[in-house]
């Protein structure tokens, strides 16, 4: 269908973005008609990088434009202000292209980072995945076996592999379609052999160290191939192996009724009694859009989607909500 047609047409349901929220979404809305908009600016696939560095190097070949960027991306914190060493890569500058023009703001003593790509910031994530544990839910206004399905149909549609019988095993929670756990390096193994050999002294300081789960795949699945341990990941797009959305987004594009439509930025909505309006700008054309569904669902980012709801409605201002992170420091002498 083309865009004409999908203006013309009345949508069960409406997702905006294309990041893990919305995508998880669309895969689990089988029997709807569902249309995905989204800007979705494409990453280009490295095909330089499929060995590692060393191996290329003996072969002399030239990695200047695959290591630095023909416009030196890779040097951004010398020059610019601080970017996630991932997101200056040049494999993977394409995942903020664009973002101050497609989403202006002025930050004070705050940097954000938006992306206006298809797979959002998934295409650069660490591909850390765990479960919430049952403790953890005690505070929800939902159960934990309220998820329990939901939690099993991702891990055996992601892949993800990891241990269940270690020290972190009851904290991450069970899960029955874990993948073997990656091969980890020679320095990471002799920690875990000195935390085992004097598990009793860190149990009783409540220290416990084990193995992270990754939604990576250690061995191939549904057509996808298992992780190359190549040592080029933060340079080297797409990292094989490891899950993005664009990977679901493969699968639901194989569905009649499900249609994905990018160069579509959207900026506004407006909800009637029964059907919600959608207005946004085909930036191939320049021409405005305007489509029509029975339910909205908005996974533009947090900061992309706060914007849109405030062009949407009456309120000024809006609470920003935010997950603490902690970080440990390790030393390995």
């Amino acid at each position: 269908m083309n865009i004409k047609e999908l203006e013309n047409t009345f949508h069960d349901i409406i997702i905006i973005g294309s990041g893990p929220a919305s995508v998880s979404a669309a895969l689990a809305i089988s029997n709807r008609r569902i249309l995905n908009l989204d800007i979705g600016i494409k990453g280009k696939e490295n095909k330089t990088l499929d060995r590692n560095y060393i191996e290329l190097r003996n072969q002399n070949k030239d990695l200047t434009q695959d290591l630095m960027g023909k416009e030196l991306q890779s040097l951004n914190n010398v020059f610019k202000n601080y970017l996630n060493p991932k997101l200056k890569s040049p494999s993977f500058n394409f995942i903020i292209q664009d973002s101050d023009k497609h989403l202006p703001r002025e930050e004070i003593n705050f940097e954000s980072i938006v992306s206006f790509s298809k797979g959002g910031l998934a295409n650069a994530w660490g591909a850390g995945a765990y479960r919430f544990t049952e403790q953890e839910f005690s505070q929800f206004p939902f159960h934990y076996q309220d998820l329990l399905k939901a939690y099993d149909h991702i891990s055996e549609h992601m892949g993800i592999s990891g241990v269940t019988d270690d020290s972190l095993s009851e904290y991450f929670g069970d899960d029955q379609y874990l993948q073997p756990p990656l091969n980890i390096p020679d320095q990471a193994q002799a920690i875990a052999n000195k935390y085992h050999d004097h598990y009793q002294y860190f149990e009783k300081n409540n220290i416990f160290i084990g193995r992270q789960r990754h939604a990576i795949l250690s061995k191939d699945k549904n057509g996808r191939a298992a992780y190359k341990y190549n040592q080029n990941d933060f340079f080297k797009y797409p990292i094989t192996g490891m899950y993005t959305p664009n990977d679901t987004l493969k699968d639901l594009n194989l569905r009649d009724n499900y249609f994905y439509q990018n160069n579509i930025k959207i900026t506004s909505f407006k909800s009637f009694s029964n059907y919600v309006e959608v207005y946004g700008e085909d930036l191939s054309s320049g021409l405005p859009v305007k489509f029509k569904g029975n339910k909205l669902l908005l996974g533009m980012g947090c900061l992309n989607t706060t914007a849109c709801v405030l062009r949407s409605s009456k309120n000024k201002k809006l609470p920003l909500l935010d997950n603490k992170i902690s970080y440990i420091p390790f030393l390995n002498p």
